[in-house]
């Protein structure tokens, strides 16, 4: 399946440069605003992580909503880490399993019904997105942001 493949190896790319730009950020500028009405680098990230969940929780059959993580349960880079890289292992699992007929499955959100495949490139363009922010929050901190 063609869809599938080009997915994953997208899907791929943007988690390790998501994670480098996690690992690059130093740990005393995780929690910075460089704004009082931005969210922080630690935010940014979780909320990635946390969206990445609520997608799969959706896709899987769940409610969408109930993961809404800050550095107050997350903290360091760490933590965040870690559970970023349990949301990819759950990730990657459910998409292993993907055939034909769950790429067209419609899915409802609050917001709008899609098929399996559409959203799945839905949330690659959502976690592009926020890994600009990231990047630029790295550049901010002085710090050179992976290649992409």
């Amino acid at each position: 399946m063609e869809e599938k493949r080009i997915f994953l190896s997208i899907w791929e790319l943007l988690r390790r440069k998501t994670v480098q730009a996690i690992e690059r950020m130093p740990e005393e500028q995780i929690g910075y605003r460089f704004s009082p009405d931005l969210r922080s680098f630690g935010d940014v990230a979780l909320h990635l992580v946390a969206s990445q969940r609520m997608m799969l929780d959706v896709l899987e059959g769940g409610q969408w909503g109930q993961h809404r993580w800050t550095l107050a349960d997350y903290p360091t880079r760490d933590d965040i880490l870690g559970v970023y890289r349990l949301v990819t292992e759950a990730e990657r699992a459910y998409y292993q399993g993907l055939d034909y007929d769950e790429l067209r499955r419609r899915v409802q959100f609050p917001w709008a019904e899609r098929t399996v495949l559409e959203t799945l490139f839905v949330f690659l363009v959502h976690q592009a997105h926020h890994r600009g922010q990231l990047y630029t929050y790295l550049r901010l901190a002085g710090v050179q942001p992976p290649e992409y």
